[in-house]
């Protein structure tokens, strides 16, 4: 049984009202089903720790987290390539435990030798330019 209640002077079945209301209410099934394929069903709380993004969304991101997990055999398998591509049988490839980046140390050292890469830049050009208030 539908109720009336008046609204800017005219008469609205209750019902309609409801019923407009809910039509209002209802979210675009591509987008629903866009968010559903995107978001994981159970992301993470804070959102700067990530695994929001759902697996398989993004190939790249795939990848990255691949990385991430497995990031002794990706430097192994990087080390095998660089040294197939440079003939430097003892190239290393790590991680530089204070700043978090892949480095090739050596492989500049032997290149930079043979005159194949410019030299460093000096301490000078390295240091990060600062303002000075006075």
């Amino acid at each position: 049984m539908a109720s009336s209640s008046t609204r800017a002077g005219e008469r609205v079945e209750t019902s309609d009202l409801l019923q407009s209301l809910s039509d209002a209410l209802q979210a675009d099934t591509a987008l629903v089903e866009l968010l559903q394929k995107t978001i994981k069903a159970e992301p993470s709380s804070v959102l700067r720790e990530g695994s929001v993004i759902a697996d398989g969304f993004d190939p790249e991101l795939d990848e990255l987290r691949g990385i991430q997990t497995n990031c002794g055999d990706f430097l192994l398998e990087l080390e095998m390539r660089e040294r197939a591509r440079t003939g430097i049988s003892t190239l290393k490839v790590g991680i530089q435990p204070r700043a978090r980046f892949l480095h090739r140390g050596q492989l500049r050292q032997r290149f930079q030798g043979a005159g194949r890469l410019p030299p460093p830049p000096d301490a000078k050009e390295r240091r990060a330019p600062t303002s000075r208030r006075n």
